[in-house]
């Protein structure tokens, strides 16, 4: 039991496979007329299986609600080292609240450090992603700046902060960003006209978990690597208190049991024309050429040009489509693909694809929960995974990043080995960073917790 200014209150619960758990009490005193606003979180180690709020006034009507039900059905649970669950809940102010093996707090942010450094991490997120005159490597280091930053702070904040971690479990509303893959840990050069490390792309390219060379410790050199996002395994869970019965509610399965995405095959891919207007960067390197809707079309297939052309192609029932790539113009609450063929939000059709690839103008953040693509194309139809990006993105990254998301997402469908969406996103920011590109670090995945790719 959590009250802000209050220390924490623990009781241990066994939860049976079947039938009642025993109860566990709390004792409370009421002392004053002030609202009364506590949440319960249920925990297994350091991973949140439920949290309820309860408030009220006292003399009047009291409220009890679930926020989120994310109960793990895993004989073995892979264990979290972290989770951190972060609402604006407490009166409108920003709060964190952080569970380690050992202990459970809750902070209010707001005007801290924190929360006017998670500003301005998405606010250059937005520009790095959309200004295509902004070099690779300034573009790194200014985002590794503000991680850097952010990251001293939330341990400021954050007494529990673990020095290490290898999973950790993020909790939001959908419609909140919270950048912790761009937490950025180690020491930066202490110029900050210092070169890029020579040895970067070797180490991208390595397994996650290879140890990073001295060359960081020497700060003459800018180290990518250090991004959190590169070596640690981010599972996002969002809810809605707005939804009777939300899609992110769903439980995690068992890991053998999950639902496997195997052998995706059939695509739908459209974009809009706006994706290719932009001019070849004489700096990329040949292996690394910047995609056109043309070379999206030779890997996928034909795109569609319309929406009258995407509905007939995601709704078919002769080889009915298991992938949806899509590389629209956002404009407002329409999507554009083709010249300029446009559909409101409400009027995006799915079908019954599993994956659903959505790269365009900040496809993942919305400033209510209903404009999120991954919240509104998962409430409404069948998919089971949604990968977007976080920031506005011009077509420069958008083709590049959709041509290799959709091809490894399939690839990965068709391997014998089973793999989690989370795992292999996190294996393609490496690979889109030791290829040149920034986009990698804008993309999340959301709905993963119940599916595998590939598998036997």
């Amino acid at each position: 039991m959590l009250e802000l200014g209050a220390d924490p209150a623990s009781r241990s619960l066994v939860l049976p496979r079947t039938g009642r758990s025993e109860t566990a009490s709390f004792g409370y005193t009421i002392t004053s007329t002030e609202p009364i606003d506590l949440r319960f979180i249920v925990c297994d180690g350091s991973q949140i299986l439920q949290t309820v709020r309860f408030q009220g006034k006292p003399g009047g009507a009291f409220e009890s609600f679930i926020e989120t039900d994310i109960s793990s059905l895993e004989e073995t649970p892979r264990s979290f080292d972290f989770s951190l669950l972060v609402n604006d809940s407490l009166g409108g102010k920003a709060s964190i609240t952080s569970i380690s093996e050992d202990d459970v707090r809750i902070d209010i942010f707001e005007g801290s450090d924190v929360d006017a450094l998670r500003k301005e991490a998405s606010d250059i997120l937005r520009s790095v992603a959309s200004k295509p005159t902004m070099a690779f490597d300034e573009a790194l280091k200014e985002l590794a700046d503000v991680g850097s930053r952010t990251l001293a702070a939330l341990r400021r904040w954050v007494k529990n902060w673990p020095a290490t971690f290898d999973r950790v479990q993020l909790m939001t509303k959908v419609n909140a960003l919270f950048p912790f893959e761009f937490l950025y840990d180690g020491p930066l050069p202490l110029r900050p006209d210092a070169p890029t490390c020579p040895q970067s792309a070797t180490c991208l390219a390595a397994p996650r978990g290879t140890a990073c060379c001295s060359l960081r410790a020497s700060q003459e050199v800018f180290c990518p690597l250090g991004f959190l996002g590169l070596n640690v395994i981010v599972e996002r869970h969002a809810w809605d208190v707005d939804q009777v019965h939300p899609l992110w509610l769903r439980r995690s399965e068992e890991f053998t049991k999950r639902k496997k995405l195997i052998g995706l095959k059939e695509i739908v891919f459209a974009a809009s024309d706006r994706a290719d207007l932009f001019n070849d960067d004489k700096d990329v390197l040949p292996e690394h050429k910047l995609a056109r809707i043309a070379d999206l079309t030779k890997e996928f297939g034909a795109r569609a040009l319309t929406w009258a052309d995407w509905r007939e192609a995601i709704l078919r029932t002769v080889k009915p489509p298991s992938m949806a790539v899509l590389v629209p113009h956002v404009d407002g609450k329409k999507l554009y693909i083709g010249q300029s063929d446009a559909v409101f939000l409400s009027g995006l059709e799915m079908g019954k694809v599993s994956v659903a690839i959505v790269v365009g103008c900040n496809t993942a953040d919305g400033e209510i929960a209903a404009l999120s693509l991954p919240n509104f194309v998962m409430v409404e139809g069948n998919v089971r995974v949604v990968i977007a990006a976080l920031t506005e993105v011009l077509g420069r990254h958008s083709n590049t990043a959709a041509k290799i998301l959709g091809t490894k997402v399939r690839e990965a469908s068709q391997a014998a080995n089973s793999t989690t969406v989370g795992e292999l996103v996190t294996a393609l920011r490496r690979d889109f960073l030791a290829r040149g590109i920034v986009m990698g670090l804008v993309l999340i995945a959301v709905g993963d917790a119940d599916v595998v790719l590939g598998g036997k």
